[in-house]
């Protein structure tokens, strides 16, 4: 089979100091979509050795579910269904990953640490929060350092996966929190906020994109947040037998501009590659921080370039173009994943077997589809 003979287990030759593994295909432990599936031993058993069976090499179990609750641990509603996989995946000799939504605040979050997007209204821009939390208030981000610390030092995991490690969006974080830290980080008071930064807003701009006078420093700070995020997360991972920490990124720009991480390497000049940056964009980079990316397509029925030529789509906008794109942005031989959602493809094993041919591995969204969808498996074997 394709997916087996395509994807291997690799581990460092030196067990105090952990590796991303060979060519992995990961599959995504959806907890929302599998809850009732994994409640029995027996059906949890034979899942996963039909995901065996089909290649995978690991489970990544999300630490949260969609409602920002834990999902890992004691504290966890889903003890049961991950006591069965864990049983299930020491069976079969598939490893376990972590997966963190990172920045995702529950149902319990105070207002005021959550982050706020602006929106047009009839009367201006409106702030409304978000379900995330403010990636700028100093508690947030140590609480999301110590969930880390605490599954790398659990000893369970052989990797981690940091989903979207950001902001909310291109328009956010525009809260009073935000609005202080951006006035220390500048040394100016701001003035109409947060027309400032992102223009005038409806009915005069409701249609184009706002951009204030302060607009490129603000895409430059958001990025320095990220950027010492990163470094603290790196801090937190330093000593021996650490499981390494990838980044789950939404598209091939190296400039994440949407959450402000930028994941290209700071010599490879993102910032003069797209002009919709600032001009020193670049010394925001944080790729040389990063054992991988793990790239979100956004496309992913067309595979290669001359598929998105045919339909009049951008070059990298096929899987084969945003893996290339990415490479521009990496060291040779830093690994670039692939993230494959496999109902928004009307060929799932095409897209699976072509990113396991363009990319260094491939994680699966999500087991919640294979639970739906029985034929899948039949389709990978």
């Amino acid at each position: 089979m394709f997916l087996t003979a395509c994807f291997g287990i690799g581990k460092s030759a030196d067990p105090a100091r952990r590796s991303l593994p060979t060519r992995p295909l990961v599959l995504w432990v959806d907890w929302a979509g599998t809850s009732d599936a994994f409640r029995s031993a027996s059906e949890t058993n034979e899942f996963v050795a039909t995901a065996k069976r089909a290649g995978v090499t690991h489970l990544a179990l999300e630490a949260r579910d969609r409602s920002g609750r834990p999902a890992l641990g004691a504290q966890s509603v889903y003890r049961l269904q991950e006591r069965n996989l864990r049983s299930a995946a020491q069976q079969h000799g598939i490893l376990l990953a972590a997966a963190i939504p990172v920045f995702h605040a529950d149902e319990a979050t105070a207002g005021e640490l959550r982050s706020s997007s602006a929106i047009a209204g009839d009367s201006g821009w409106e702030l409304v929060a978000d379900d995330a939390l403010s990636p700028v208030i100093p508690g947030n981000r140590e609480r999301e350092l110590e969930l880390i610390e605490s599954i790398a030092t659990s000893g369970d995991f052989d990797f981690l996966v940091l989903s979207q490690p950001g902001f909310a969006g291109l328009y956010s974080d525009l809260g009073p929190a935000a609005k202080r830290a951006f006035e220390a980080w500048t040394g100016r008071t701001m003035g109409r906020w947060p027309e400032v930064i992102i223009g005038e807003a409806a009915p005069l701009s409701a249609n184009r994109e706002g951009k204030g006078a302060l607009w490129d420093l603000w895409l430059i700070w958001r990025a320095d947040v990220m950027l010492d995020f990163m470094l603290e997360v790196n801090g937190r991972l330093a000593a021996d037998g650490m499981p390494p920490a990838i980044v789950a990124v939404e598209g091939p720009w190296p400039a994440h501009i949407r959450g402000g991480l930028n994941w290209a390497l700071p010599q490879s000049k993102a910032g003069t590659d797209y002009g919709w940056l600032p001009r020193n964009y670049d010394r925001t980079a944080a790729g040389h921080l990063l054992p991988a990316v793990a790239l979100g397509f956004w496309e992913p029925d067309l595979i290669f370039v001359k598929d998105a030529e045919l339909e009049d789509f951008a070059w990298w906008s096929s899987m084969e173009g945003s893996s290339l794109l990415a490479r521009r942005y990496r060291r040779t031989g830093e690994p670039v994943w692939g993230v494959v959602p496999l109902f928004s493809s009307t060929a799932p094993l095409s897209a699976i077997q072509a990113a396991g041919r363009l990319t260094d591995g491939v994680i699966l969204l999500s087991a919640s589809d294979f639970i739906e969808h029985p034929e899948l498996w039949g389709q990978l074997r």
